[in-house]
């Protein structure tokens, strides 16, 4: 495809040359100029663009408003088919009604580097900078929007200012400048490579090209290259067999989280919690659609590796891992803190920093600090801890201390650095350095502390290898020169400098590409497949090269692994009856039921909840059951008007049996209205048997206890049917 560009200018149209010679010489393909605008009758740039044989037009601004003027444009650009604008010393303001119809479809060079000097013209911007003294100058490229230079930025050229320049040689020096970026503009713009985002432009082409500079992590210190393509190969047949949830309502109450479901067996301290890592993937406080294969796993065998090397300077929760996504830990009382410990100027610290902060949680910091620089000694930056959809809060060490008491504050701030510094030195000998990372610590029954949660997972914590660090050395001399005030401001200009972390960026990376970053609303983009296998091999590939050691695949369904190895285990049977009753004045019939599951060892729940009062509710809990890792039967008890079976029914995944308290009144119960699905079973008896029934299928013990019952059953019609004939 070709694309067609519009040029509207009012001056010599120096710029205009490049581009000509670039689509003449063939440097810039697939790249059209439907026709040169002017609205200044004797502009060079009309007479440059018939010299090249293209279409000279001369539109005549006399006696018109501008927005008439525009549209008269706009009419010559639609009969063209027009893609792109690019405006080359266009003297004339556009109108708002023309900014809006071709928002993000016009170009214009400024001869700044932006927001410096918007609205400046050439010359007197050149004489402007020459007079202050500046070390560096250059050009922006941007979108026009309704202000002066004041739309989104595609990208910038910067331009050195060495001793005795002149106007003319820095004018010089800058359109030569401007050519490159808009030639390079041109070519992103042709290419798909633009996305916008409110007023941030993000270039698709640099975004691939870090990433490709992230993939190529993966090969540094030996990565086998046919290990790469086997491990790839093996996660592209596993893209959908993933934990959506680990939500399984046998293991007690049920505690969500991004990316983990935990269950509390108990409320005394010291009890076992069970926490399944599903493989949920989060970036910018979203859950994304697709989950990433074998990434729970992968998290529960970093914090393995991290508590069994840590054990020596901090007690831990761990009881035991029954399976790769399950970690069981001992119920401990929460300290409501995050126990933040930072070894480089990275992330929101460096945000912060570059804006002018310098106390960090009570912490005064130098002024001579950069992004990426190593602190002498790790931060103890501690925060508080938010509820879910909250974000924490950073708080000093005196202000916990407050709260906690300073012994166990302090107890507390030595353990996290002691943990971190272990991380660092672990790390270092593998290759890596160990950034930052956040902890979380509970107290037992004797108030001794442990450390609880998840630790030095690439979730929790950032990782870069020593190599790609490297580059803090080049930015270092970068920074040196005076020419950038923020290392972030020499990034804009040099983005091949900036240090690629080995956390989940590589998703958050994707994401960015396609237009969704912090402070997005709407949908969150979708991974491709080729993302997601990605991801997931970064995941398996940080766990192999920073612990040593290999990751085992599964070779099965991993939801059917996961409950056979719990099941195994003795902490689940396999399958749970949920039983909602309309009231509990319904209890005698609800114990019925209750007591004839449990001859089929069938664990059951009781929610009490109206369809008429409460439809809201009970639309609530259907749906959190619809998430159960674990088959999930549902048993309604409602008399008279059986709204209730109707309402759970139509939300449910899983199957749902009706028995009314009256065995009498049961009519509601099969008339509900389309899109429900109950089933009507009258009898307490027969309700487990088929519960039993439904559950077998997933249960071998079940399929056994229901045939023994039948053999059971019927050797008693045997044996009184042969006394009644008389034998023996």
């Amino acid at each position: 495809m070709t694309l067609k560009i519009a040029v509207l200018g009012s001056t010599k149209g120096t710029d205009l040359q490049a581009v000509i010679d670039a689509i003449e010489s063939g440097k810039l393909k697939n790249v059209e100029i439907s026709f040169v605008l002017s609205n200044k009758k004797d502009a060079y740039i009309i007479e440059r663009a018939k010299k090249h044989g293209l279409k000279a037009i001369f539109l005549d601004p006399k006696d018109k408003k501008r927005e008439e003027y525009d549209k008269e444009v706009d009419k010559l650009l639609q009969e063209h088919g027009v893609e792109l604008v690019l405006l080359i010393g266009y003297m004339k303001l556009m109108s708002s009604w023309f900014v809006k119809k071709w928002l993000n479809k016009v170009m214009n060079i400024h001869p700044s580097l932006l927001p410096a000097y918007a609205g400046g013209m050439d010359l007197n911007v050149h004489e402007e900078v020459l007079k202050r003294g500046c070390k560096v100058t250059g050009c922006s490229l941007i979108f026009i929007d309704e202000g002066a230079d004041t739309g989104p930025i595609i990208l910038q050229k910067a331009v050195d200012i060495v001793e005795g320049e002149t106007v003319d040689s820095l004018k010089e020096k800058i359109q030569k400048a401007e050519q490159e970026a808009i030639l390079k503009g041109i070519e992103l713009y042709r290419d798909g490579k633009l996305r916008v985002k409110g007023r941030v432009v993000n270039i698709l082409e640099w975004i691939e090209k870090f990433l490709l500079i992230n993939k190529v992590w993966t090969n540094i210190g030996g990565e086998n290259l046919e290990q790469e393509a086997e491990y790839k190969k093996i996660i592209k047949e596993n893209l959908d067999n993933t934990l959506t949830s680990g939500y399984i309502p046998e293991l007690g109450m049920h505690k969500p989280g991004k990316v983990r479901d935990v269950h509390f067996t108990s409320a005394e301290l010291g009890k076992p919690i069970v926490m399944v890592a599903s493989d949920r993937i989060s970036c910018f406080d979203n859950i994304l659609s697709r989950q990433i294969p074998f990434k729970g796993r992968v998290l529960n065998l970093f914090t393995k590796w991290a508590f069994e090397n840590t054990e020596d300077i901090v007690n831990n929760a761990m009881i035991k891992s029954p399976y790769e996504n399950v970690v069981i830990q001992k119920k401990m009382e929460k300290i409501p803190f995050e126990f933040v410990v930072r070894g480089y100027v990275w992330g929101s610290m460096a945000a912060d920093y570059e804006a002018g902060k310098r106390d960090f949680c009570g912490i005064k910091m130098p002024d001579t600090l950069l992004r990426y620089q190593k602190l002498p000694e790790p931060l103890f930056t501690p925060a508080t801890k938010a509820e879910d959809g909250e974000h924490d809060i950073n708080v000093s060490f005196e202000y916990m201390a407050k709260k906690l008491g300073r012994a166990l504050a302090t107890q507390l701030r030595t353990a996290a650095i002691g943990l971190f510094k272990r991380g660092a030195e672990l790390a270092r000998k593998r290759g890596f350095i160990f950034i930052d990372t956040k902890y979380e610590f509970g107290l037992d029954e004797n108030r001794n502390i442990h450390l609880i949660d998840e630790a030095n997972t690439p979730d929790s914590s950032r990782y870069c290898t020593v190599k790609e660090h490297e580059k803090f050395k080049l930015i270092e001399k970068e920074m040196a020169t005076g020419r950038y005030k923020t290392v972030s401001d020499l990034l804009k200009v040099k983005p091949e400098l900036k240090v690629s972390e080995l956390s989940k960026q590589f998703a958050r990376d994707v994401l960015v590409a396609k237009g969704f970053s912090y402070g997005s609303s709407g949908k969150v983009p979708d991974l491709s497949d080729e993302d997601v296998t990605e991801v997931a091999y970064r995941y398996i590939s940080l766990y192999e090269r920073l612990t040593g050691r290999k990751f085992k695949f599964p070779s099965g369904n991993v939801k059917e692994d996961l409950l056979y190895n719990l099941k195994k285990e003795g902490y689940i049977k396999g399958g749970i009856a949920v039983i909602i009753a309309g009231s509990d004045s319904d209890m005698p019939h609800i114990k019925k039921i209750q007591d004839e599951l449990g001859k089929y060892d069938i664990p059951s729940e009781l929610k009490i909840c109206s369809a008429h009062k409460q439809p809201s509710k009970c639309e609530e809990v259907v749906k959190k059951y619809n998430d159960s890792v674990e088959p999930v039967v549902f048993i309604t008890i409602a008399g008279g008007t059986d709204a209730l079976s109707g309402v759970v029914s139509y939300h449910s995944i899983h199957p749902v049996i009706s028995c009314p308290p009256d065995k009498n009144e049961f009519s509601s119960c099969v008339t509900n209205p389309p899109g429900s699905s109950n089933s009507l079973i009258l009898r307490p008896a027969n309700v487990a048997r088929h519960v039993a029934k439904i559950l077998g299928q997933s249960n071998e013990n079940l399929k056994k206890v229901i045939l023994d019952k039948n053999d059971e059953k019927i050797k008693k019609l045997e044996d009184a049917d042969n006394k009644l004939r008389g034998i023996k």
